[in-house]
């Protein structure tokens, strides 16, 4: 479907069908940030206890910090392509007359 041959209801279900998604991945977004928090807390936790700290333990919480990282600033580059086309679709409903 090219851009000129979409209808009103074709954008408003792009619309919807953008917010969706975007609704999906602001929730997983926000379980990323909290696990990224919990994995930097636990990495903290072994470094200040350094009877226990030991260089496998650090490892698997920075390998757990650095997934955690990497997925949410994926996720928020999804969020901001999302965005992008979700105001392209609003504009375009807009220029409507």
């Amino acid at each position: 479907m090219t851009e000129d041959t979409r209808t009103t209801q074709d954008l408003v279900q792009e619309q919807l069908r953008i917010t969706s998604d975007l609704s999906v991945l602001n929730g997983e977004h926000h379980r990323l940030l909290q696990q990224l928090g919990a994995a930097s807390i636990t990495q903290q936790m072994i470094e200040d206890d350094s009877a226990a700290t030991t260089l496998e333990a650090l490892r698997l919480a920075q390998t757990d910090v650095d997934a955690a990282r990497a997925a949410s600033e994926a996720c928020e580059e999804r969020i901001a392509a999302l965005e992008k086309r979700l105001d392209a679709v609003i504009h375009e409903l807009l220029a409507r007359p």
